[in-house]
């Protein structure tokens, strides 16, 4: 197979910008700093475009160094970074086949340390790269069954495995189990659609197994191991060690061939799902024959794709190289918040497999559905998360179309919708997420459980919201600590959740008043501006004069949110001004221009609002957005 493209040293080398500081607090990009080496840049001809590259790297670091309060920015910074990583490593071009070969091998070894002393030894280990992790799927299922003369193989994983792998295999025995004119097992390590709790050592116990059925001239049994997820196993080290470690001596004596499938586009690319390859890692007995077959088929399937061929290639080594222990803990930060979404923002009854699955430990995704209304199209409503057909993002997404376990009752519309967490902070999750699943499954804040008359999410009232929220005022802060340290988000959340759901839409004008005529303190900074802009958006719809500043301060006042507000028009103003004051000028620029300020009579109302506080700061604010220079 040709080797990845290297290029000698050129002249005009240029020493790699090294940022001062690095964001502590943001996981996601604490290793992109260090991402262009000297190694790296020691190969580089600084052109226009390399210049150029390593300039926005370093200006893109610090940007989500100042903006790390806004996971929005910070996070399409981090999504930038890696194309401008990507450029400077297919210029330099220095990553060569071994080197791939060699970042699989302590990647791996480093995982699974129970082999490492076997490793070249009694088990040789072969990594070859992929498009994806389904072509290492389909690639291992090709070479274990074209070498068996079989179409038939085992999944005692089924109900863990990736939902796609059933189409995959399309002949498939429902619910066989391992017997002994069976030997190719498709499994996975942990499931895209978790439902059932993954167990590694039943597993090993089940290869095992099948093992004391094999005859001596039968040819190796072949498991087929979906590694796409990684975790840390119960009690300390990984799952993955536990199922090599296992099954190691199986492998030496030569009964058992491993084929590891994984795809890149997951945590092993940082969550920016910028590369679409994969791998696939074969561990077989060194010079066993039945082997050899086995080893060369993978080797002329890597040399026919030719992707070392490819500039994406260079990125897939360094990502490899540099980045791999931060793989595990972004898959434990997203299980971080996958945990909370259940256990606060979207707890479900764990006996009614209808409503969806229940966290999952380790795993960094969560299934649900609605008893009423569609639940795609009531996600697809959500202006604050991604609709994505994979996972692992940086960003918080979600898929519809995922089928569950139909030997279980089903949703009402037969399938459910896979939250994917991201690495936004619990504050974004609550605003995402509260108020969807507790109108979902009808228990407002402080319930122990559904109240009997539900809110029908396919034709959602502001009536059902109201309830909530008044609810949600009857909890005292001693009552609940999570509810005390999250209340402004959950007030958030359900002001969103109406905007996106109730209509008609202008009917949500007074919670929005109510909202930003208080201080919320803690709401996240892109949800505060994602509601500002539909309050001022809804404002454009009448004069803003004091008799409807008036009308509209009544309407917040009987919201039932914490806190009072002023008993005249001002609290409209207050509201309007706080929510100008939170846009950017660019944002509030378009909304200014079409805001009715009609403050300018000689009526003692309209002198006192213009002169109050809110009156002052709000149309200095309004006349600052509409400069000609104004940007």
């Amino acid at each position: 197979m040709p080797p990845f493209r290297a290029r000698a040293p050129a002249q005009g080398r240029a020493a790699c910008p090294a940022p001062e500081t690095s964001w502590s607090t943001a996981r996601v990009l604490r290793k992109l700093e260090m991402m262009v080496p000297p190694d790296v840049v020691a190969t580089l001809t600084i052109t226009p475009l390399t210049a150029n590259a390593l300039g926005s790297l370093s200006r893109l670091i610090d940007i989500a160094v100042a903006f790390e309060h806004n996971p929005t920015v910070a996070m399409r910074a981090a999504d930038l970074m890696m194309d401008e990583i990507g450029v400077i490593l297919a210029a330099a071009g220095n990553y060569t086949r071994p080197d791939y070969q060699d970042a699989m091998r302590a990647i791996l070894l480093e995982r699974a340390p129970s082999i490492a002393k076997d490793a070249g030894k009694r088990v040789q280990l072969d990594s070859h790269l992929m498009t994806s992790g389904m072509d290492a799927l389909a690639t291992a299922l090709s070479i274990a069954l074209g070498t068996r003369d079989r179409d038939q193989v085992s999944r005692p994983t089924e109900k863990i495995d990736y939902f796609e792998t059933g189409l995959l295999l399309g002949k498939l025995k429902k619910g066989q189990t391992v017997a002994p004119r069976d030997d190719v097992l498709v499994a996975a390590l942990n499931p895209s659609t978790p439902f059932n709790t993954p167990d590694p050592g039943r597993l090993v116990a089940d290869v095992l197994k099948a093992l004391q059925t094999r005859e001596k001239d039968d040819p190796p049994f072949a498991l087929i191991l979906d590694s796409t997820i990684e975790t840390a196993a119960p009690g300390g080290g990984t799952q993955l060690d536990t199922v090599l470690g296992g099954l190691k001596d199986a492998v030496a004596d030569g009964r058992l061939e491993i084929f590891l499938c994984k795809s890149f586009q997951k945590y092993a690319s940082f969550g920016t799902g910028k590369v679409a390859a994969g791998d696939l890692t074969l561990l077989s007995k060194p010079g066993a024959r039945p082997s050899g077959s086995t080893r060369a088929q993978a080797m002329l399937h890597e040399a026919d794709l030719d992707l070392a061929r490819h500039d994406e290639a260079q990125l897939v080594v360094h990502m490899l190289k540099h980045g791999h222990r931060d793989e595990l803990a972004l898959v434990a930060d997203a299980a971080e918040n996958a945990r909370f979404v259940d256990a606060f923002c979207w707890p479900i009854d764990p006996s009614d497999p209808a409503q969806g699955s229940t966290y999952v430990d380790g795993i960094p995704l969560l299934l649900r559905s609605t008893p009423t209304g569609k639940v795609d199209a009531l996600f697809k409503n959500l202006v604050q998360i991604d609709q994505r057909d994979s996972f692992s993002f940086l960003r918080t997404s979600y898929v519809g179309g995922i089928p569950g376990p139909w030997e279980s009752p089903s949703p009402q519309d037969g399938w459910y919708v896979r939250i994917n967490p991201g690495h936004e902070s619990k504050e974004s999750m609550v605003e995402c997420f509260y108020a969807f699943g507790h109108l979902t499954t009808s228990t407002p804040p402080g319930a122990k459980g559904p109240v009997p008359a539900g809110a029908d999410l396919g034709n959602l009232q502001l009536k059902s919201v109201r309830e909530h929220l008044a609810a949600l005022n009857g909890v005292a802060d001693g009552d609940d600590p999570d509810l005390a340290r999250f209340r402004t988000n959950v007030i958030a959340s359900y002001c969103a959740f109406a905007l996106q759901n109730v209509r008609p839409r202008a009917s949500v004008l007074p919670l929005l008043l109510a909202f930003f005529a208080r201080p919320m303190d803690g709401v996240t900074i892109e949800t505060r501006r994602y509601l500002a802009g539909e309050l001022l958006s809804l404002a454009q719809a009448k004069d803003l004069d004091p008799k409807t500043l008036g009308e509209w301060s009544n309407a917040a006042r009987a919201v039932p949110m914490p806190g009072a507000i002023a008993a005249d028009g001002t609290a409209a103003l207050s509201a309007l001004r706080r929510a100008a004051a939170v846009l950017p000028a660019w944002q509030l620029k378009p909304l200014a221009e079409k805001l009715r300020l009609k403050l300018d009579g000689d009526t003692e109302e309209a002198t006192r609002l213009r002169g109050s506080g809110d009156g002052v700061r709000l149309l200095a604010l309004v006349g600052q957005a509409l400069r000609p220079d104004a940007t």
